[in-house]
Protein backbone atom coordinates (compact mmCIF):
# COMPACT_ATOMS: atom_id res chain seq x y z
CA UNK A 1 0.00 0.00 0.00
CA UNK A 2 1.22 3.19 -0.51
CA UNK A 3 0.30 6.54 1.46
CA UNK A 4 -1.05 10.00 -0.76
CA UNK A 5 1.59 11.93 -1.95
CA UNK A 6 2.45 14.91 0.07
CA UNK A 7 1.81 18.54 -1.35
CA UNK A 8 4.21 20.84 -1.58
CA UNK A 9 3.20 22.32 1.41
CA UNK A 10 3.37 19.58 3.93
CA UNK A 11 7.08 18.75 2.46
CA UNK A 12 7.57 22.26 3.19
CA UNK A 13 6.24 21.76 6.68
CA UNK A 14 8.19 18.83 7.17
CA UNK A 15 11.53 20.05 6.03
CA UNK A 16 11.28 23.17 8.41
CA UNK A 17 10.45 20.54 11.55
CA UNK A 18 13.78 18.41 10.81
CA UNK A 19 16.00 22.12 10.23
CA UNK A 20 14.50 23.37 13.70
CA UNK A 21 15.85 21.04 16.29
CA UNK A 22 14.41 22.82 19.55
CA UNK A 23 14.13 21.32 22.73
CA UNK A 24 10.54 20.38 24.49
CA UNK A 25 9.27 21.22 20.33
CA UNK A 26 7.72 19.05 17.22
CA UNK A 27 5.26 20.45 15.31
CA UNK A 28 3.96 19.52 12.30
CA UNK A 29 1.22 21.85 10.83
CA UNK A 30 1.69 22.46 7.21
CA UNK A 31 -1.20 25.37 6.67
CA UNK A 32 0.42 27.27 9.78
CA UNK A 33 3.80 27.22 7.95
CA UNK A 34 2.68 28.10 4.39
CA UNK A 35 0.98 31.00 6.77
CA UNK A 36 4.17 32.54 7.52
CA UNK A 37 6.28 31.72 4.49
CA UNK A 38 3.54 32.30 1.99
CA UNK A 39 1.19 34.38 3.38
CA UNK A 40 -1.11 31.85 2.20
CA UNK A 41 -4.30 32.89 4.23
CA UNK A 42 -3.23 36.89 3.12
CA UNK A 43 -0.60 39.27 4.85
CA UNK A 44 -3.27 40.06 7.40
CA UNK A 45 -3.17 36.58 9.22
CA UNK A 46 0.68 36.33 8.44
CA UNK A 47 1.12 39.42 10.92
CA UNK A 48 -1.70 37.34 13.10
CA UNK A 49 0.63 34.56 13.35
CA UNK A 50 3.76 36.40 13.84
CA UNK A 51 2.18 38.61 16.46
CA UNK A 52 1.33 35.19 18.57
CA UNK A 53 4.87 34.02 18.34
CA UNK A 54 6.41 37.08 19.31
CA UNK A 55 3.57 37.20 22.18
CA UNK A 56 5.14 34.25 23.40
CA UNK A 57 8.96 35.15 23.01
CA UNK A 58 7.67 37.97 25.45
CA UNK A 59 5.30 37.67 28.25
CA UNK A 60 6.72 35.09 30.42
CA UNK A 61 9.15 35.23 33.78
CA UNK A 62 11.50 32.76 31.76
CA UNK A 63 15.79 33.10 32.04
CA UNK A 64 17.82 32.32 29.64
CA UNK A 65 21.48 30.68 30.70
CA UNK A 66 23.67 31.10 27.63
CA UNK A 67 27.28 28.32 27.67
CA UNK A 68 30.12 30.43 27.16
CA UNK A 69 31.82 27.86 25.70
CA UNK A 70 28.89 26.59 22.89
CA UNK A 71 26.61 29.64 22.94
CA UNK A 72 23.59 28.04 23.59
CA UNK A 73 20.42 29.08 25.46
CA UNK A 74 18.83 26.52 28.04
CA UNK A 75 15.82 28.16 29.75
CA UNK A 76 15.13 28.11 33.32
CA UNK A 77 11.42 28.30 34.29
CA UNK A 78 9.03 28.22 37.17
CA UNK A 79 6.76 26.93 35.15
CA UNK A 80 7.27 24.25 32.47
CA UNK A 81 4.49 25.55 30.58
CA UNK A 82 6.05 28.79 29.97
CA UNK A 83 9.50 26.94 29.28
CA UNK A 84 7.42 25.47 26.34
CA UNK A 85 5.78 28.21 24.87
CA UNK A 86 9.22 30.32 24.68
CA UNK A 87 10.67 27.23 22.90
CA UNK A 88 7.92 27.28 20.88
CA UNK A 89 8.25 30.37 19.79
CA UNK A 90 11.94 30.23 19.04
CA UNK A 91 10.88 27.38 16.72
CA UNK A 92 8.75 29.32 14.72
CA UNK A 93 11.27 32.26 14.32
CA UNK A 94 11.25 34.05 17.34
CA UNK A 95 13.68 33.12 19.87
CA UNK A 96 13.81 34.97 23.15
CA UNK A 97 17.70 36.36 23.94
CA UNK A 98 17.27 37.74 27.01
CA UNK A 99 17.02 40.49 28.68
CA UNK A 100 18.94 44.17 28.99
CA UNK A 101 18.89 47.68 30.56
CA UNK A 102 15.11 46.91 30.91
CA UNK A 103 14.45 45.61 27.44
CA UNK A 104 13.15 41.78 25.92
CA UNK A 105 15.72 40.88 23.72
CA UNK A 106 14.36 38.97 20.46
CA UNK A 107 15.98 37.28 17.46
CA UNK A 108 13.73 37.28 14.59
CA UNK A 109 15.01 34.70 12.72
CA UNK A 110 12.49 35.58 10.11
CA UNK A 111 13.86 38.68 9.16
CA UNK A 112 17.28 38.22 10.94
CA UNK A 113 17.07 40.61 13.24
CA UNK A 114 16.88 41.41 17.05
CA UNK A 115 13.82 43.10 18.29
CA UNK A 116 14.06 45.05 21.70
CA UNK A 117 10.88 45.26 23.54
CA UNK A 118 11.08 47.80 27.03
CA UNK A 119 9.20 46.17 29.84
CA UNK A 120 7.07 48.98 31.12
CA UNK A 121 5.15 46.83 33.39
CA UNK A 122 5.02 43.22 34.62
CA UNK A 123 1.45 41.40 36.40
CA UNK A 124 2.43 38.28 37.40
CA UNK A 125 0.58 35.15 36.80
CA UNK A 126 -1.75 34.66 39.85
CA UNK A 127 -4.35 32.28 41.16
CA UNK A 128 -6.74 34.56 41.25
CA UNK A 129 -5.89 36.25 37.99
CA UNK A 130 -5.10 33.24 35.69
CA UNK A 131 -3.27 35.21 33.73
CA UNK A 132 0.22 36.82 33.18
CA UNK A 133 0.24 40.52 31.12
CA UNK A 134 3.35 42.26 30.06
CA UNK A 135 3.09 45.98 29.23
CA UNK A 136 5.89 46.41 26.66
CA UNK A 137 6.83 49.25 24.01
CA UNK A 138 8.70 48.07 21.10
CA UNK A 139 11.82 49.96 20.26
CA UNK A 140 11.42 49.57 16.94
CA UNK A 141 8.10 51.16 16.03
CA UNK A 142 6.96 53.10 19.30
CA UNK A 143 3.99 50.98 19.95
CA UNK A 144 2.79 50.52 23.35
CA UNK A 145 1.31 46.86 23.36
CA UNK A 146 -0.55 44.89 26.60
CA UNK A 147 0.37 41.34 26.04
CA UNK A 148 -1.71 38.42 28.17
CA UNK A 149 -1.95 34.92 28.59
CA UNK A 150 -3.89 32.83 30.50
CA UNK A 151 -7.02 30.77 30.99
CA UNK A 152 -10.09 31.30 28.45
CA UNK A 153 -12.05 32.34 32.14
CA UNK A 154 -10.13 35.08 32.72
CA UNK A 155 -9.06 36.50 29.03
CA UNK A 156 -12.81 35.89 27.16
CA UNK A 157 -14.35 38.66 28.70
CA UNK A 158 -11.29 40.97 28.57
CA UNK A 159 -12.08 40.74 24.57
CA UNK A 160 -12.77 44.34 22.83
CA UNK A 161 -16.94 43.99 22.14
CA UNK A 162 -17.39 42.68 18.57
CA UNK A 163 -15.31 39.64 18.57
CA UNK A 164 -18.45 37.23 19.76
CA UNK A 165 -18.12 34.75 16.51
CA UNK A 166 -13.93 34.77 16.75
CA UNK A 167 -14.20 33.49 20.55
CA UNK A 168 -17.07 31.27 19.91
CA UNK A 169 -15.07 29.67 17.29
CA UNK A 170 -11.66 30.04 19.23
CA UNK A 171 -13.72 28.23 22.79
CA UNK A 172 -14.89 25.58 20.52
CA UNK A 173 -11.03 24.44 19.04
CA UNK A 174 -9.62 24.64 22.99
CA UNK A 175 -12.73 22.45 24.13
CA UNK A 176 -11.92 20.00 21.71
CA UNK A 177 -8.05 20.31 22.16
CA UNK A 178 -8.77 19.98 26.17
CA UNK A 179 -11.02 16.67 25.49
CA UNK A 180 -8.14 15.27 23.99
CA UNK A 181 -6.21 15.88 27.28
CA UNK A 182 -3.90 19.15 25.96
CA UNK A 183 -3.50 22.08 28.17
CA UNK A 184 -4.85 25.58 26.41
CA UNK A 185 -4.49 29.03 27.10
CA UNK A 186 -5.98 31.88 25.31
CA UNK A 187 -3.33 34.91 24.41
CA UNK A 188 -4.74 38.69 23.56
CA UNK A 189 -2.72 41.54 22.66
CA UNK A 190 -3.68 45.10 22.25
CA UNK A 191 -2.28 48.32 21.48
CA UNK A 192 -2.07 51.30 24.23
CA UNK A 193 -1.65 55.08 23.13
CA UNK A 194 0.75 56.61 25.51
CA UNK A 195 -2.18 58.71 27.12
CA UNK A 196 -3.87 55.57 28.34
CA UNK A 197 -0.62 53.69 29.58
CA UNK A 198 -0.15 56.92 31.69
CA UNK A 199 -3.52 56.94 33.43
Amino acid sequence: MTGAALTSEELLAEEEGRKKKVDHVNFYDPELWADLEHARRGEAQRKKVESFFRLLAVCHSVIPEKNENTGEIKFSASSPDDEALVCTARYFGYAFEGRRDGSALVRNTRRNVLESFRVLEILEFTSARKRMSVIVESVEDGKILVLAKGADTAMGPRLKPGQGALLDSTLEHMKRFASEGLRTLMVCCATLTKEAFGR
